[in-house]
């Protein structure tokens, strides 16, 4: 008997502020979840990506993309700070599961921590604000903290 494995969208947001300020962060981000993140996932689930994104309808397209390919479930990733507002309505729109999974690469800020690891690691403050207004909004959903090598349990729903 063959087992079928889920598939999972992975939405990975970042802030489009960040394209001209640091226009190399988006494809670092990228390099890490390609790195770190996806191969810890994919032991449990088939993952669908293509990019982060910043802007909403960027987003809207994605989640589409992710329903028309018949995925199971919506894992959202913040790889960088990114406004809760731009997911917002594609969120409240999808009949998608949606688990939103805080994790970066940072396990403790020691004496060797330097704006670069700051700005590689200030997901957190976006996944924050996204469960906030997802849950004044009537959106369900899951919250999983975790180092980035997977998510073990959740932490509560929304």
């Amino acid at each position: 008997m063959q087992t079928v494995r889920p598939k999972v969208g992975l939405l990975a947001l970042t802030l489009e502020l960040y394209e001209t300020l640091l226009p190399d962060l988006r494809a670092s981000r990228e390099g890490w979840l390609r790195r770190a993140l996806i191969p810890a996932l994919q032991r449990e689930a088939d993952i669908l990506f293509t990019r982060a994104v910043f802007r909403r309808e960027d987003v809207e397209a994605a989640v589409t993309e992710f329903e028309a390919a018949r995925a199971d479930a919506l894992l959202v990733v913040l790889t960088t700070y990114s406004p809760s507002q731009l997911a917002l309505s594609a969120l409240q729109r999808t009949r998608l599961p949606i688990v939103i999974w805080n994790t970066q690469e940072l396990l403790a800020v020691d004496k060797t921590f330097t704006l670069a690891n700051m700005v590689d690691n200030h997901g957190v403050h976006g996944t924050q604000d996204l469960a906030n207004v997802l849950t004044r909004s009537g959106v369900r959903f899951h919250y999983v903290t975790s180092p980035d090598n997977g998510p073990r349990r959740s932490s509560g729903t929304g």
